[in-house]
């Protein structure tokens, strides 16, 4: 666990874009091409630029049935097996969950739960806490928030659409990252925290930034 500086300018923009796993491959896989999951990413992303979209598919499926990834991997696969027209049949699964609250203008805090007990918490100023599962010590209050994301989960359909801009001020939006694509709702601050479902997430996860603030605190 440790804490990130990043460029003040446009705080959480950058960082934003990381956590979704719905990046375009070229920028998902980087230089990162000689370990697996990057080597059949890199081969999906070949398959597609040659117009062979099946046999992209069944790498990406692939992906898919691997065990011990990262979750934003298989949310990356799903996502891009569903750009290519896949319909994923099995039930829906969630990888994580990602709660944007808008603080000021242009700025806003952003907190993931991830399936594989990993998190992020960056705060609207910039500043920001990786929690890579190195102890138990939060898994709580983790999959408490994937808990209540599930119930979240199924109440909301898959978005269609492109993944919506950053919050404003005072509005609150709770991302669920699924193998259908992306879920969420958002409505401002004062009326997510009186609904029956989408406030429970919201204090739950309020609870987890705390508990991770709590951790870099006490070090």
């Amino acid at each position: 666990m440790f804490w990130i500086k990043k460029n003040k300018t446009s705080p959480n923009d950058e960082i934003r874009e990381t956590l979704f796993g719905d990046m375009p491959l070229e920028l998902w896989t980087g230089d990162n091409t000689n370990d697996e999951p990057w080597t059949s990413f890199a081969a999906a992303k070949a398959k597609i630029e040659s117009n062979e979209k099946e046999s992209a598919i069944e790498i990406l499926k692939g992906i898919t049935n691997q065990e011990g990834l990262e979750s934003r991997h298989y949310a990356q696969a799903f996502n891009t097996l569903k750009q290519l027209g896949h319909i994923e049949e099995n039930p829906t699964q969630l990888f994580g969950v990602v709660v944007e609250v808008g603080m000021k203008k242009n700025e806003y805090d952003l907190l993931a739960a991830y399936r594989d007990l990993s998190a992020r918490y960056y705060n609207f100023t910039g500043a920001g806490i990786v929690w890579e599962h190195p102890d138990s010590s939060i898994d709580k209050e983790l999959m408490t928030v994937l808990e209540l994301g599930e119930e979240v989960m199924k109440n909301i359909g898959p978005w269609e659409n492109a993944r919506p801009k950053p919050v404003k001020k005072g509005i609150v939006r709770l991302n669920l990252l699924t193998s259908k694509g992306l879920h969420f709702g958002e409505a401002p601050m004062n009326v997510m925290g009186q609904d029956p479902i989408g406030g429970g997430l919201l204090n739950a996860s309020a609870v987890l930034m705390q508990t991770l603030m709590a951790k870099t605190e006490n070090k």
